[in-house]
């Protein structure tokens, strides 16, 4: 069974945005609402959408009254503010990139956070020449753990599921490529280190593993 097409995370794979997240909303949260917006927050918004947040958010505090656009746009901009001195890819992953792109493996990025931020990243890293397309959560009605980001990447790059690789760091990301049909193999980073993966079918330290070796022995 070749590899035909990998699918590669955003936040926790190619940049350590994670702690750039979680502090945007504390932020946010606290300046503009005061609310205190702690761990435990995190604990259960970690590798969701700003939709799910927000919607939640919103449910508890009703002082929380804007829409969710003009709220993930607003939550986008101290996202900015925070990381965009700070962006860079993690260790390893541009040179997977480049061993892809020199392969002729299509590449797409499948991601939970929002178009703005995706794009961000993608422009500031330069990723374009390596990736052939990429989903965010404004292009899918259900947002990882569900296997629909990832399936519109496989249709996208038009290519068959079980002969595709996603590349995630969370349990959100890792059941939602299992769902898919996928291979997948997860490389924790920062908050989701202490998640469950055992789901996954390889799970590395870093992105720097990520050989041909170790590519030919899941295909």
């Amino acid at each position: 069974m070749p590899l035909h097409a990998v699918i590669s995370d955003l936040d926790g794979v190619i940049v350590n945005s994670e702690d750039a997240h979680y502090l945007s909303f504390k932020k946010m949260m606290r300046q503009d609402y005061g609310i205190e917006y702690d761990q435990t927050n995190e604990r259960i918004f970690l590798g969701t959408t700003d939709i799910f947040v927000f919607e939640t958010l919103k449910k508890k505090h009703p002082k929380i009254k804007e829409s969710l656009s003009d709220l993930i746009q607003r939550r986008n901009q101290y996202y900015f503010e925070t990381f965009g001195k700070e962006v860079h890819p993690l260790p390893g992953i541009l040179d997977f990139f480049k061993h892809l792109q020199k392969n002729k493996i299509p590449l797409a990025i499948g991601t939970n956070a929002s178009r703005q931020v995706a794009q961000f990243v993608i422009d500031t890293l330069s990723l374009k020449s390596y990736i052939q397309t990429h989903v965010c959560a404004d292009d899918v009605n259900r947002g990882k753990p569900d296997p629909e980001l990832f399936l519109k990447c496989a249709e996208k790059l038009e290519v068959d599921p079980k002969n595709t690789l996603v590349i995630e760091d969370s349990n959100y990301g890792v059941q939602a490529a299992k769902a898919a049909g996928m291979k997948c193999i997860a490389i924790p980073c920062g908050p989701t280190k202490g998640q469950d993966h055992s789901q996954a079918d390889l799970v590395l330290k870093s992105a720097t593993e990520l050989t041909p070796k170790v590519l030919d022995a899941l295909f």
